[in-house]
């Protein structure tokens, strides 16, 4: 599903070259699509305010199923595509990875504010991570992978 992130906005901004920009997620658990799905037509999700209601009707159900056993350990996923031309050939560039949604949100936030701290980053103010002067994103995907978060070596295809 294609969810509000701040990618399809940021990149084509620094990246021009860009035709097309898209953020899709999901879950894999059919009935939490569903329920999502039920929660947004019911309107449940329309203000801040009923947001903020519902993430606090859904936090005190937590730990309920995970007493009765309904979570099993959470893992998310991410996926990269980019399509265009590479040596003058179609190409395909794949970067995949898991881990825990927790360790997927918070720990980028993390490494980019160590960044900052040691002076790794150039830029000021509030930078979307592929700007000039932002991260270097050699340096950061290690930081990651320092702390856990598995990103699989990229995959091309050319031809």
């Amino acid at each position: 599903y294609h969810v509000g992130h701040p990618e399809p906005v940021t990149l084509p901004r620094f990246l021009p070259e860009l035709e097309e920009v898209t953020l899709r997620g999901g879950l894999s658990e059919g009935y939490l699509n569903a329920l999502g799905k039920l929660m947004a037509r019911a309107g449940l999700t329309r203000t801040h305010k009923r947001r903020e209601r519902l993430v606090k009707l859904l936090s005190g159900s937590m730990a309920l199923l995970k007493r009765l056993g309904a979570l099993d350990e959470p893992v998310s996923g991410l996926h990269v595509e980019v399509r265009g031309v590479r040596k003058g050939r179609p190409a395909t560039v794949r970067y995949r990875g898991t881990g825990a949604m927790a360790d997927l949100t918070a720990l980028p936030l993390a490494v980019a504010t160590l960044m900052v701290g040691r002076g790794q980053v150039q830029g000021s103010g509030v930078l979307a991570p592929e700007s000039p002067g932002a991260l270097d994103p050699d340096v950061f995907l290690q930081e990651l992978a320092d702390r856990g978060v598995v990103i699989e070596p990229p995959q091309i295809e050319e031809g």
